[in-house]
């Protein structure tokens, strides 16, 4: 529906533009913000007071253009298209502080970055050229429509032959059976007598669908209604799967605390959990940073958490670390490594855990009032997402510091997996060169690149399985070791070959084990215990797979690599448990309803996740699909006006998630 417009339509007139404009009317203020700031400087007693009218007569330029963007779009691009910015003062040597002066001069190039920036996006071309554009792609994405319609109806039809459903069929089928031409159905009256009440927790993660199937169950309006709903809107983390947090909003905005001609709000902000200074600390942030013109909710005193935990009187602050690059030559010299940002976060938390427990910290329970020494189990390392968990990890086990963390990932690059994924696949297929030359040079069997090098000239032109065994025909010119340990390969190889068509899959895993000694192998290496615990994995995961109604290594190996195809990984196995005395790594979600009297929180200078915003196609729940245009015949593909509101309208909800 985005695409189709009437030749009568204006770009004013399209269902999306109120909130893009919105966006952009935000990116002026800021700039005019900006120059605000600007003149502060200017008029300082030693700034450069020469900017002054120059930061005004900018001020008043973004005035103009927001006032003609609130008029009408077309209003916005005549006038952006005379825009230029008037020449700045000459700001003489000598005449002012010239730090004051490049401050000055760095707000003017942000401010004439933002308005550049916000003219290049929107109103470079015409107002006719961008409906134009709509228009045009308009057929393509009927036909995408009607393409998504038919797989969705093979799809359905493929589960119902199959007797299978998905969590959104359960969604779907649910609202089916309890609604009936839009009204409750019989089945729906039969539950609405028999709930008393309905308890709603998470309340602000809730969807569209599932607010409709609660509708239909619950008795009575707002005022004289059966439905408790329990939530957080600042918890709210799920837009991806379509929750709606404004359905928490409106009802929290239309509610009082006195339940006057509506449903009864009540604010449950007292924590019991943290010390004063946690609370006071994100208070002053939050009250600053979060409104509802971003974040969607203001955090006023209502909202503001309230200190009810009886710690006792102890100054305990919170610390906010600043880790920066080397600047000094100094300071390049004292740290000569080059490490990520991932690498110094994690050496400074592992470093700040040594002087804790050196120090004979203590550790005080609030409701008991017993005192104790500090534990690893009692620090916790909090982040957004686990993508920085492998070097923590590594860090950890340098620093000699037990971590326990569930990985999401990493089990298939981990080296000694690698090797046994390679052996499965030689044993499989052994005319596979790669993954023949990786065991080739796995530990036990240990050739060097020179030995390999003289095997591959033995038959340059043949697989390097052919080569290897015109190698041992022709007799080696290798080391005797090395030449031994080839030929018991070899005949260790067809025992495997046989043992895969009539054996089971874990029993071959376990064979090769027993036959290289590899798991032995692994375990004197370093972080041995964690190399082992993974080869057990890779064999469990196998008995597993066995469970299920596929057979055979060929299968296993494809159903791996499928699953690799996706970007999908298994965690490492874990060869600590969270119940000994370890520190704990995990993310702030997974932390919810847990207490740690130490709390790290790494990796909060991390960008945003914007992956999404790269592609080509974007969806919205309000306005549906909007994709990037594209021009079929010179396959030219170019911002569309949809695919920028919608994206605005994507950044602005994830900045307030």
């Amino acid at each position: 529906s985005l695409y189709n417009v009437p030749a009568e339509m204006t770009i004013d007139d399209l269902p999306f533009i109120g909130d893009l404009k919105m966006t952009i009317r935000h990116a002026f203020e800021e700039a005019v913000q900006l120059t605000l700031d600007g003149r502060d400087i200017a008029q300082q007693p030693d700034g450069p007071a020469i900017l002054d009218d120059t930061f005004q007569m900018d001020a008043e330029l973004i005035q103009s253009a927001i006032a003609a963007l609130d008029h009408s779009w077309n209003s916005a691009y005549e006038l952006l298209q005379k825009f230029f910015w008037p020449k700045a003062g000459s700001v003489k040597k000598d005449s002012c502080d010239p730090v004051l002066a490049d401050e000055a001069k760095a707000l003017r190039n942000e401010t004439k970055k933002i308005v550049n920036g916000i003219t290049e996006s929107y109103f470079t071309r015409k107002p006719s050229r961008l409906l134009d554009e709509m228009r045009e792609m308009a057929p393509l994405m009927e036909t995408l429509v009607e393409l998504t319609n038919r797989f969705a109806g093979q799809y359905k039809a493929l589960k119902v032959d199959k007797a299978l459903v998905d969590f959104s069929d359960l969604e779907h089928y649910a609202l089916e059976i309890l609604s009936e031409d839009g009204e409750p159905s019989a089945i729906a009256h039969e539950y609405r007598s028999r709930f008393k009440e309905i308890l709603v927790d998470e309340y602000q993660d809730t969807n569209m669908l599932q607010e409709t199937i609660l509708s239909l169950v619950k008795s009575g309006g707002e005022t004289d209604g059966n439905l408790f709903m329990v939530g957080d809107v600042k918890q709210s983390i799920y837009r991806f799967r379509l929750a709606e947090p404004m359905l928490f909003l409106g009802k929290y905005g239309r509610f009082t605390k006195q339940a006057e001609g509506t449903g009864m709000s009540i604010d449950l902000n007292a924590n019991f959990r943290s010390r004063k200074e946690i609370l006071d600390g994100t208070n002053y942030i939050f009250s600053q940073v979060m409104g509802s013109r971003v974040g969607e909710i203001d955090y006023d005193e209502a909202a503001a958490l309230k200190h009810k935990a009886p710690y006792p009187d102890k100054e305990t602050p919170i610390e906010l670390v600043l880790i920066h690059e080397p600047e000094t030559e100094e300071e390049q010299q004292v740290e000569q490594e080059d490490l990520a940002k991932s690498q110094w976060e994690a050496r400074f938390i592992a470093q700040k855990i040594h002087e804790l427990m050196e120090q004979d910290t203590y550790v005080h329970d609030p409701w008991t009032s017993e005192k104790r020494p500090l534990e690893y189990r009692d620090i916790v390392v909090l982040m957004r997402s686990m993508t920085w968990s492998g070097d923590f990890d590594d860090e950890f086990k340098m620093a000699g510091i037990p971590l326990y963390t569930e990985l999401a990932g990493g089990y298939f690059d981990a080296l000694e997996v690698m090797i046994m994924m390679n052996t499965l696949r030689v044993i499989d297929n052994p005319y596979q060169d790669v993954p023949l030359v990786s065991v080739l040079r796995a530990p036990f069997i240990g050739l060097r690149e020179n030995e390999l090098a003289e095997i591959r000239l033995a038959a340059p032109q043949s697989t390097f399985y052919d080569a290897v065994k015109t190698f041992i025909r022709g007799g080696t010119g290798i080391d005797p070791n090395a030449a031994e340990k080839l030929q018991r390969f070899m005949l260790q190889l067809e025992d495997w070959r046989n043992l895969a068509r009539r054996g089971s899959l874990a029993e071959l895993i376990w064979q090769v084990y027993l036959d290289t000694n590899y798991y032995e192998m692994v375990g004197s290496m370093s972080n041995g215990k964690q190399r082992q615990a993974n080869l057990r994995a890779l064999h469990d995961r196998a008995l597993e797979y066995e469970k299920t109604s596929f057979r055979g290594l060929f299968r296993f190996l494809r159903f791996i690599d499928r699953m690799r195809e996706r970007g999908d990984d298994l965690g490492t196995a874990r060869s600590l448990s969270e119940k000994e005395n370890v520190v704990r790594l995990m993310t702030v979600h997974k932390s919810k309803g847990l207490e740690f009297p130490v709390v790290f929180f790494a990796g909060t200078g991390r960008s945003f996740n914007e992956m999404d915003f790269r592609k080509s196609y974007m969806f919205d729940q309000d306005f549906g699909l909007a994709v990037k245009a594209v021009n079929p015949d010179s396959r030219v593909e170019y911002t569309s006006l949809p695919f920028l509101a919608v994206k605005e309208r994507k950044q602005l909800q994830m900045k307030a998630e």
